[in-house]
């Protein structure tokens, strides 16, 4: 791409909004500044004449050596199409002010996942989610002789339900690559003697995954001598699949289609039944003793056997007058879908608060909690959840009915919403009682609806 290409920019792009306002090519209209680099501005602009609609458009500067190279290769990614792919709708040269550009103008994008990574890691799900169609578009890509170039978060975007890879960046498989004025650890090792290659988009890939799963990018401190190293808390398959892709060797890492099936076995074995499987003899030969059959009889047997004993002495205790433990309380939060101003921001909801906490009357727990505090998250970060986060805090109370000491007995997969549970469940205020400490088990469910939490005292 253009900004790879070149080495100085003398227009400064990171003071975007000198050119909001104006009008490129009488046609497309820059309405507000999205954000940019020091060598490119993206705006809010529209399409469609009598219906609009929203698109971006990106601005460049047009370098009169690469202009004429720029300009082919968004043409011919704009001839490109696939579901995961951000579409193209226009190309072509400008001139605002005294400054002349090359501006490509493209689907509007909601979000991206450099917009979500600060505020909190993606969980396992969701990085199945991010892999599927990526891997997806770059199969696309490559088979059309094209390399993405560019893979990292700024890039892989959401546009309504579908997450789509830019389009601008993709060059020729073999196109020569020269780094911009900060190169990054996006960047494969071999790109400058390489141009773009798919193994290139492998290695951007691997550490996107890192950075999506953990926050952290991997580390690499002996670039001529040893591998990038990934962060331990990396769950498997992504470990593997980051490993085998962030290595220095381009013919050594995996491919996308290895990437692929890595994806698809570990999925499978995760869907996967238990299974009765047969014991085989140290010797390494096969069990011909019993019959499946028999075995199974006699499991079935022993099985009736322990469910009796089980229903017998069940019986016994509740003829002794025990009487099952109530159901523990729930406080549902009700939200807006307007964002808190600030990440992480608490909210106390004392039980005299019925618009903002839910209570069952009947439920012994409600005489027990005096204030419930519970995250404030902001809507956007609760839109990032596919299904239901659960974070579990055990908190230890004094006989002042304040929270002495609290621990996680389950953090669940998000560094980000742990953190503001156990900020929550340490603010909250039980009644007085007699003894010197209680427990309580407070599990907190985060979801797309707003956040839940279910209070229970435990011995």
């Amino acid at each position: 791409m253009l900004e790879a290409a070149q080495t100085s920019s003398r227009i400064m792009f990171e003071d975007g909004k000198q050119w909001e306002g104006k009008v490129v090519n009488g046609i497309f209209p820059l309405r507000q500044y999205l954000g940019g680099s020091d060598r490119s501005a993206v705006y809010l602009t529209e399409i469609g004449g009598q219906n609009p609609r929203k698109a971006a458009i990106k601005l460049v500067e047009a370098n009169i050596a690469d202009a004429d190279i720029q300009l082919a290769r968004w043409r011919f990614a704009s001839k490109l199409s696939h579901t995961h792919l951000l579409q193209i709708h226009d190309v072509g040269s400008c001139k605002l002010g005294d400054d002349e550009l090359l501006f490509v103008v493209t689907e509007y994008a909601d979000e991206t996942l450099s917009q979500i990574l600060p505020q909190r890691a993606l969980t396992s799900e969701e990085g199945r989610e991010l892999l599927h169609p990526t891997l997806q578009a770059l199969t696309y890509i490559h088979q059309n002789g094209f390399a993405h170039g560019h893979l990292k978060p700024s890039n892989i975007m959401v546009v309504g339900e579908q997450l789509k890879l830019s389009s601008d960046t993709l060059c020729r498989i073999g196109a020569p690559y020269v780094s911009g004025s900060k190169p990054s650890l996006y960047e494969p090792p071999e790109a400058s003697g390489e141009g773009f290659t798919s193994a290139g988009d492998v290695w951007s890939l691997a550490v996107t995954l890192t950075e999506a799963l953990t926050q952290r990018l991997p580390l690499w401190t002996d670039r001529l001598q040893s591998e990038p190293s990934i962060p331990a808390s990396m769950p498997k398959p992504f470990a593997d699949i980051a490993t085998h892709s962030l290595l220095r060797d381009p013919r050594s890492r995996w491919t996308v289609a290895a990437i692929s099936a890595r994806l698809a076995q570990s999925a499978a074995v995760s869907q996967q039944p238990l299974q009765k499987q047969k014991k085989t003899p140290a010797n390494g030969s096969a069990n011909t003793g019993k019959p499946l059959r028999e075995i199974s009889t006699w499991l079935y047997a022993g099985a009736m056997i322990a469910a009796i004993a089980i229903a017998m002495l069940l019986a016994s205790w509740l003829r002794r007058g025990h009487t099952p433990q109530a159901s523990p309380e729930v406080a549902t939060v009700t939200r807006s879908d307007k964002p808190s101003p600030k990440v992480g921001k608490l909210r106390r909801s004392p039980q005299s608060a019925p618009q903002t906490v839910r209570t069952s009357p009947s439920l012994s727990p409600s005489d027990q909690v005096v204030s419930q505090v519970l995250p404030e998250v902001p809507a956007k970060a609760l839109h990032t959840i596919h299904g239901k986060i659960r974070i579990t805090v055990r908190v230890h109370v004094d006989a002042a009915g304040n929270v002495a000491r609290a621990e996680f007995t389950g953090c669940g997969p998000s560094r980000y919403f742990a953190d503001q549970a156990m900020e929550s469940a340490q603010a909250w205020k039980f009644a007085q009682g007699q003894t010197a400490s209680r427990a309580w088990l407070l599990q907190f469910v985060f979801e797309k609806s707003g956040v839940t939490v279910q209070p229970r005292q435990i011995a």
